[in-house]
Formats: structure tokens, sequence, C-alpha cells
């Protein structure tokens, strides 16, 4: 089963090579990459199994999911050279106004780590994040009270950050200051969820902005690619930095009885076969509660904790609540096999002609980017699980730029 699996992912990565659709490729060859380290992982002593043993109706179910999710990108004909705002002084106030609000943040973070690396207890951070995570310790970094308020805005505006970032690459005079501001405030959510000793808003980041980045390339300014590299290999390698100093600090320090290089492949290789033998398995869909919790909660008046959130979950759902699933999977959670297939079906119908052209407005490449941010994070679990507000904070962006234009 594991090797069907992975030829599954494999054929569709050589059709979408074949065809040269770049994008959607890349995001192909994450699944790839994972059903072949679930070869290895299936026959491994870190193999954490599940209710049932594994058959092959779970996973073609989710490679049909995933197929249909990717419908939007796989019907990208051509290349995107334009990112099109014609009022670019709106846009130009919006992103100073985003900086202003959420560069203080990051400044206390750069500080922050700055002094970790300094004495030397980097490496603790991945050694506390149980206890930090299970509210038995504070995190060894703490921001300011007026660090903390902002850093929330910080977040809200991580979809929307990197394309800001991208649609000023294409202009050939831009203020590099306001440049520079868009990238360390679209990096601030990864540093401060790494002070934790958590690494999921940095892999979301990479997933993201390598995505986007492929999607937007051609339409960098010539001027600007030199200088745009050597602050892509700047990022990748100091994030690469942190991810192995946590990852070292969690399974080399006394926690957990596996090896770092074997969590690795659990981590990559996990979601297929969690939901293989446990979620889709499930009697009763939850009705929302798996991935739309936020707005459950916003309906009900309530504020549901992660401990609130995961208590329900095991209540309701004989599957463990705190693994992985894919994106997917959570869906099938909510809605049952045939809602979860129309739900994507409806999805990717919304967004099906979004990539049709050379150019693409700025208002619609953000819309599109809420599509794109899950996708492109979807092997692990529906990033927006805990909070839909980026989502929501980008499609209020999305209603602005549309008036904007409207009444500019």
């Amino acid at each position: 089963m594991p090797t069907i699996n992975f030829l599954l992912y494999a054929f569709l990565s050589y059709i979408l090579w074949k065809k040269r659709c770049k994008v959607v490729l890349f995001i192909s060859l994450l699944w790839s990459f994972s059903a072949l380290m679930g070869i290895y992982y299936y026959s491994s002593d870190s193999y954490r199994g599940g209710l049932y043993d594994i058959t092959l109706g779970p996973f073609v179910f989710l490679f049909v999911g995933f197929v249909i999710l990717l419908i939007p990108l796989i019907k990208q004909k051509k290349e995107i050279h334009h990112v099109i705002y014609k009022k670019r002084i709106y846009i130009d106030i919006i992103s100073w106004i985003i900086v202003l609000i959420c560069i203080e943040p990051f400044c206390e973070l750069l500080y922050l780590f700055y002094d970790l690396i300094t004495s030397g207890r980097i490496m603790l951070l991945g050694a506390s994040y149980d206890d930090v995570s299970n509210d038995n310790a504070e995190a060894l970094v703490q921001l300011s009270v007026l660090g903390k308020s902002l850093a929330v805005y910080s977040r809200n505006f991580k979809i929307i950050t990197p394309v800001l970032f991208f649609y000023y690459l294409q202009q050939e005079k831009t203020n590099a200051f306001l440049l520079i501001g868009l990238l360390c405030v679209s990096i601030s959510p990864s540093l401060n969820n790494l002070t934790i000793g958590n690494r999921t808003e940095l892999i979301w980041f990479l997933l993201y902005f390598s995505t986007l980045y492929l999607l937007l390339k051609n339409t960098i300014h010539p001027s600007k690619t030199k200088y745009f590299k050597v602050i892509l290999i700047t990022i990748f390698s100091v994030f690469l930095t942190f991810f192995i100093a946590i990852t070292l600090g969690r399974y080399l320090i006394g926690y957990g009885e596996d090896s770092a290089s074997s969590f690795l492949i659990q981590y990559t290789a996990e979601s297929m076969y969690n939901f293989n033998t446990n979620a889709f398995h499930e009697p009763t869909p939850l009705y929302g509660h798996q991935a739309f919790n936020y707005f459950i909660d916003k309906a009900n008046g309530t504020a549901s904790t992660l401990g609130d959130f995961r208590d329900y979950l095991n209540v309701h759902m004989r599957s463990p609540s705190w693994i992985f699933y894919s994106i997917i999977g959570d869906f099938y959670i909510d809605f049952g096999l045939i809602g979860a297939l129309l739900f994507i079906v409806v999805v990717s119908l919304i967004y099906r002609n979004t990539l049709s052209g050379t150019s693409i407005n700025l208002e619609v490449l953000l819309l599109f980017s809420i599509y794109l941010y899950a996708v492109a994070n979807g092997l692990f679990y529906c990033c927006y699980m805990m909070s839909w507000a980026p989502a929501i904070y980008c499609f209020l962006f999305y209603l602005l730029l549309k008036l904007l234009k409207i009444n500019g």
C-alpha cells in the first residue's frame, strides 16, 4: 500500500513536470516526498499505527481530493508577469501603516534572539517546548505588553505582507525601508512562534513564501533580482539554523526516545497514515468543529482555548486530536466523504479561473492567496484551524482595495 500511494503522487508530479506547471509541481512534489518517506515510516519503529490497519481506499480518497484541490493551479497556462493596481498611492499608505504597526514586535524579537544566541541558550528553546505548550513553564523569551498586542496584528497580516513584498519587488523604484519592513513583518510570526520552541509558523512561512515566489518570480524587476536572491538565501539559512537547533533541543536533550532524524521522517510522512488508520474511519462528521471551530466560537460568543478545542475533539472523536490528518483529512472529519469532496469542488470552482492570464490584479491575488496559503501548507493540517483571522483580514483587504478602485 505505501508503494502504491507513492506511485500515485509520483505519477501526478511527472505529468505536471511534463506540462511545466511549476507552482503546482512544487506542491505535488511535497506530497510525493511525504509519500516516499511514508514507505520508510510505515516499516520503522517510529510508526505510530492507529485504530485500523492501512488500506488502499483512504489513500485513494486523499489523492482524489488533493487533485481536485489543485485544479486552480493546474489550470494555469501562462506565467504571471505583472501584478496590477492602478492607485499605487493607496497601497503605499496601507503598507506603511502595516509596517509601522507591526515592526515593534519584530525589533523586540530580534534583540531577544540575539540574546539567546550569544548566551548559548538557543538549544533550550526546543527542550522547553512541551512544558511551555502545556502551561507548565513560561517561554524563555517574552515580548513586552505592547509587543504582544502588536504581534497579534503581525500574525493576522501574515498572508497579506508577503504579497505586498512581491508587489513592490516588481517596481523599478521602491522605498527600501518599506520593502525591508514588509519582509520583517512577514517573518515576525515565525520568530514569535519560535520563542516557545514551535516550528509550525516557520514551516508555513517558508512553504507559502516559496509558492508565492514560484508564482510571481517573473514579476520581479531585473534590478531587484540580485538583492532578492541574497535576501532569500539569508532567510532560509537563518531559519534552517533555528529549525535544526530547536529540533536537536527537543530530541537530543532528553526529550523523546526517537532520534531527530526519525522525528523528521515521521513529521513529513505521518499525516497520510494518520488519516488512513484513524480519521477515515470516524463514524460521524464533526460539522465544522475540526477546521472551522473559529467561526463556531464567534457564532456562540465563546473563546475556546487549545485545551478546550482538544477536549471537545477527544469527546466526539475516536481518533487522537493532536496529530496531523492533512487539510483534506480535516475536511473529511468535518463533512464526511461526500461532503468533503463537495466542499473541495466548491473551493476549486471559486478559484478555477484566477490564473488565466499573464497579469493579475493585486486584490484578486490577495483573494487567491487565502487559497494558496492553505494549499501550500495542506500536507499537515488546515492551517486556519485555530484562527481564520489571517484569512478574514486578507478578505477584508481585498474588499478595501476593490472599494478604493471603484471610488478612486
